[in-house]
């Protein structure tokens, strides 16, 4: 599940946001070289980082882990 710029998702607490910005961290964070510096041995998904909007006006700044539903 990722987000994007426009989407809106709600939160685990209830909250619902309106995605402004969304950005994925660098993917080269999250991967495991082998000796060599070349063959990849291991690779993990990467976070996706967003800040919102939610309809009182308050500013949210999360990752995924706390979204359970996005409208696009």
């Amino acid at each position: 599940m990722l987000v994007k710029n426009g989407d809106a998702v709600q939160l685990r607490d209830g909250t619902h946001v309106l995605v402004t910005d969304a950005a994925d961290q660098d993917p080269d964070a999250y991967r495991w070289y082998a000796a060599d510096g070349v063959t990849v041995n291991a690779e993990m998904p990467v976070e996706t980082i967003f800040v919102g909007v939610t309809p009182s006006g308050k500013t949210v700044v999360s990752d995924m882990s706390e979204v359970v539903t996005v409208f696009n």
